[in-house]
């Protein structure tokens, strides 16, 4: 039986993924030297901020190339709660039993249920959290110096769940019909069945 192919990712896809995906990385990297004081902060604290306004325009790249080019379907269209559990029982158990996974990407529904869930949560709510606050310990007014601790563990906190979610997702990533080749689409846009 032949491979069925799709172009799912177009280059802007690409492109904002990787440059996201790096600078989140460092992010990371820098944020977290920075949180326990090692290193030289004055040079991590630069590339820390250049790295979040990077993040930032990339962000407001990737909202706008949703909204004008109806790529926000991929995260709200047809998501079910009964698919949602079915997702989560295929990662579950499934996958372990070399089940079928019930959801087949195409160019008009990239993300399964669970996916679109969890993308929804990132972008649109963890990732605009950790931008404000990083804005916030950036420049916070004199009159929010009492709030700084709050705004510092908030970022830091974020930074914990972004992490964590960048671990599933390259874990997750190895789950399609060879281990790399979810990571080969995202290079070349074309995924396999």
């Amino acid at each position: 039986m032949a491979k069925e192919r799709h172009y799912i990712y177009t280059w802007p896809d690409r492109l904002w993924h990787w440059i996201h995906a790096l600078s989140i990385l460092g992010l990371a990297i820098t944020g977290f030297i920075i949180h326990f004081g090692s290193g030289d902060l004055k040079t991590l604290r630069f590339w820390h901020n250049l790295l979040g306004f990077i993040v930032a325009f990339d962000y407001l790249f990737w909202l706008v190339h949703m909204l004008v080019y109806g790529n926000l379907r991929h995260y709200v269209r047809g998501n079910s709660w009964q698919g949602i559990l079915q997702q989560i029982r295929y990662y579950t158990v499934g996958i372990f039993r070399g089940e079928r996974n019930p959801f087949h990407a195409t160019p008009q529904k990239r993300l399964n249920p669970l996916q679109a869930l969890a993308y929804l949560g990132l972008m649109f709510v963890l990732v605009p959290v950790q931008g404000i606050t990083g804005l916030l310990l950036w420049r916070v007014p004199a009159s929010w110096d009492r709030y700084l601790p709050v705004i510092a563990e908030v970022h830091f906190f974020v930074a914990y769940l972004l992490v964590a979610f960048l671990i599933g997702h390259l874990y997750l990533a190895t789950t399609g019909v060879t281990v790399f080749a979810d990571y080969k689409a995202m290079l070349t846009g074309w995924i396999e069945e």
